[in-house]
């Protein structure tokens, strides 16, 4: 093998390290897991340093600030069975208040950058009822008057939709939208039984899928280069469902078959080897470029 031909394998193979992660060729690493078998209610809502449960006074219910008919109570969250319940019911103190309904919400403590993020639940069934697997930014780090301007990555809403699931990003775009995402069939009842929600977030691409299914894919970046955390919420309305005509009514709960949001287990795993080339590789770029260059040399004579 002559000289140039050499310097210009090293020259490729440097450059492509410099890439972008490829979705389809990082291997994930087990870094964190929220299982519920070996924890009691009690022990879950003292667990301040994994959890936050959010308790909304009666005067100060929100409703996601998407007019829903719930307001998040910590009776609301448990642990039953191995699994993370958040019900939803009747509200006693309705008569002064529109919100009808109690439901519950909760966010990890913890935030991450990057990874795939595996959801195994069991979903709601009846009437209003919204269940969301979403992941939020901690720290906010790009400036804006809108929470658009940092993103959000909805891995599940279920809206009571048939077979339907929806997913997809919320963030500013041009000529003025702010989402992209798809509702996808799953041509089954996936109340009747535990699912795989899952999303693959990597600097390059965010993957969404459905029992290891892939159903959506976006290749955009920014402005999701930081840390976000995690959101489970049932509540009770929302934007999918048109309330605008049809009387929302304390009986509703009768038309609730399963007023269940059930999590067995939520793993989050990580580009550890991309992690580590990253923060121990020389920071100057020609060293950098020669370091990646002899590693491909070194595969290459070993061949």
């Amino acid at each position: 093998m002559n000289t140039a031909l050499i310097l210009h394998f090293l020259i490729f193979c440097g450059l492509a390290h410099c890439a972008n992660d490829d979705p389809l060729s990082v291997q994930w690493t087990l870094v964190d897991r929220f299982g519920f078998d070996d924890i009691t209610t009690e022990q879950l809502r003292a667990a301040t340093d994994a959890w936050e449960i959010d308790d909304e006074p009666e005067n100060l219910c929100q409703g996601e600030n998407i007019f829903q008919y719930s307001c998040h109570r910590q009776s609301n969250v448990a642990v039953k069975d191995g699994c993370l319940q958040i019900s939803a019911s009747q509200n006693g103190d309705h008569k002064s208040s529109r919100f009808l309904f109690n439901t519950g919400k909760l966010s990890s403590v913890k935030a991450w950058q990057y990874g795939r993020f595996v959801m195994r639940a069991k979903l709601p069934q009846g009437k209003l009822l919204r269940a969301v697997f979403a992941l939020k930014p901690k720290e906010k780090v790009h400036r804006g008057t809108s929470w658009l301007d940092n993103g959000q990555i909805n891995g599940l809403v279920y809206s009571q939709q048939a077979e339907s699931i929806s997913a997809g990003l919320h963030y500013r775009m041009d000529h003025g939208h702010s989402y992209a995402g798809r509702k996808f069939s799953t041509k089954q009842n996936i109340t009747n039984s535990f699912h795989l929600y899952s999303v693959e977030w990597t600097n390059s691409s965010i993957r969404f899928f459905f029992d290891n299914r892939l159903f959506f894919e976006n290749t955009v970046s920014q402005p999701f280069d930081q840390t976000f955390y995690i959101v489970l919420q049932l509540g009770v309305g929302g934007p999918e469902f048109d309330t605008r005509n049809v009387a929302v009514q304390v009986d509703d709960v009768i038309h609730w078959n399963n007023n269940q949001f059930l999590i067995d287990f939520i793993e989050i795993y990580q580009n550890v080897s991309a992690n580590l080339r990253s923060s121990s590789l020389p920071h100057q770029p020609f060293l950098w470029l020669l370091f990646a260059a002899a590693s491909c040399f070194l595969e290459l004579i070993n061949l």
